[in-house]
């Protein structure tokens, strides 16, 4: 599989082919892809590959969601029903968490904050926005 920036390397590319295969290819170190697929399709075996290749860090986010709600759901102290600062933790509140068991529909958007510590970042509260300084603004 070949990717390109453009369509014009794509057509100098097909125009002289050998001219690029003479070097191993090469991916950006911060390339974003996403792989799906039905169950048993490959797509995990092709995802080990491409790490194996070029180092990518994989993210299977359907495990990263089950491993955390798996915690949750087996921990004593439910967590407050907010974002804990500096830790990738989300509390769920009864009804979220009986919701789940249930399999109704919940908005994937509570689960980034777990991929983000997967991947070795931690939510830092957001400063307040500075206040205006008229005086230096009208001078």
């Amino acid at each position: 599989m070949f990717v390109f920036a453009n369509e014009a390397n794509m057509k100098e590319f097909i125009s002289e082919p050998k001219k690029f295969l003479k070097k191993k290819p090469s991916m950006p170190k911060n390339y974003r892809l996403m792989m799906v697929g039905p169950k048993g399709i490959g797509v995990h075996t092709q995802a080990r590959k491409l790490q194996e290749y070029y180092g990518w860090k994989v993210v299977d986010y359907q495990k990263i969601v089950r491993d955390k709600l798996n915690d949750i759901f087996h921990q004593d102290v439910r967590l407050p029903n907010n974002v804990i600062q500096g830790t990738s933790e989300i509390g769920l509140s009864k009804t979220e968490i009986d919701d789940i068991k249930l399999g109704k529909p919940f908005p994937s958007w509570k689960f980034i904050p777990w991929v983000l510590d997967f991947l070795g970042y931690k939510l830092q509260k957001r400063p307040p926005p500075e206040e205006p300084n008229f005086e230096k603004m009208l001078s």
